[in-house]
C-alpha cells in the first residue's frame, strides 16, 4: 500500500490534485504560491515550474521503484528502450 495519494496527479490552477485511495473522488494533495521577494511579482514561472515538478513525483516514483528493482536482480543491462523512454518523458515533464 502506498504511504502517500496515489497517482496521477494533476495541475488545477495553484493546486495538485489526485484521487482518493477509496475512490475516484479528487483529493487536494497540495498547493504550490508563487514567491514574492520583496513585493516582486514577476516569479509566476517559478510557481509553474514547481507545480509541475511535484505533480510529477508519483511517475518519477514508479521510474526511481523500477531502476532499483533492476539493480537489486543484479541486471547490469537494465538499460531497456521501455525503461529509458519513461525516465526520459518523466524528467522532461517535471521540467517542462
Amino acid at each position: 500500500m502506498n504511504k502517500h495519494t496515489p497517482g496521477p496527479w494533476r495541475i488545477v490552477g495553484r493546486s495538485i490534485v489526485g484521487c482518493r485511495p477509496d475512490g475516484d473522488l479528487p483529493l487536494a494533495v497540495g498547493e504550490v504560491f508563487r514567491p514574492v521577494h520583496y513585493g516582486d511579482t514577476g516569479d509566476d514561472w517559478l510557481a509553474q515550474a514547481n507545480l509541475r515538478l511535484i505533480a510529477a513525483a508519483p511517475d518519477l516514483l514508479e521510474v526511481a521503484r523500477n531502476l532499483h528493482h533492476a539493480i537489486m536482480l543484479g541486471n547490469v543491462t537494465f538499460r531497456t528502450p521501455e525503461l529509458e523512454a519513461t525516465a526520459k518523458s518523466m524528467v522532461a515533464a517535471a521540467l517542462a
